[in-house]
């Protein structure tokens, strides 16, 4: 399979596309053929040029957001079968590990890609579809979070500001399910 990876630390131009073995699903995990992954704005130059040497195992392939098509079970990966489509992230696996969060076990930019099966990752609605699925996942439980996390009461007015744009759209129309309103002032 082909895949983007970084094969050490510094500005995205080290990036290269590479063929790798199709990842396997270990215990709890499924193998995901990708169909939409997150936007390649975001990119993680500015992570990789300033990492610590040996804060990540290299070389690397890197996304965490994507949709795309289960194509193996691992054992016990419960609630999911092949063929189902599927969104959701999942952290790096040392970052997952240390928050207790779901890993995605090897970069979502990619033509497949394992994930570990958890609260992160969902079957996809048919009538969303896997582009916008993959964008998806960051922007809306950020937004869902400050929602709850909030305890907003209806007709509250809620500001949504420091977050990318999908973010504050995602928030934003959150809250104004919650019982607030909702008007984009961060273009």
């Amino acid at each position: 399979m082909r895949a983007l990876v970084a094969q050490q630390y510094g500005p995205p131009d080290l990036f290269a596309i590479k063929d790798l073995p199709v990842p396997e699903p270990g215990p709890c995990q499924l193998q995901v053929r990708v169909r939409g992954l997150d936007q390649l704005r975001r990119l993680p130059a500015g992570r990789w040029h300033r990492a610590r040497p040996g804060a990540a195992g290299l070389p690397a392939h890197t996304g965490h957001r994507l949709a795309g098509t289960v194509t193996r079970l691992g054992p016990d990966a419960d609630g999911f079968e092949v063929g189902d489509e599927v969104f959701g992230f999942g952290a790096p696996p040392s970052y997952a590990k240390g928050v207790g969060m779901a890993a995605i076990a090897s970069g979502a930019m990619a033509e497949y890609a394992v994930v570990t099966v958890g609260d992160y990752l969902a079957e996809r609605p048919d009538a969303l579809g896997p582009e916008v699925a993959a964008a998806l996942p960051s922007t809306g439980m950020t937004g869902l979070a400050v929602v709850e996390v909030g305890e907003f009461e209806p007709g509250e007015k809620v500001l949504v500001i420091g977050a990318g744009w999908g973010r504050r759209q995602r928030g934003g129309a959150d809250a104004g399910r919650a019982g607030g309103g909702h008007r984009d002032g961060g273009r």
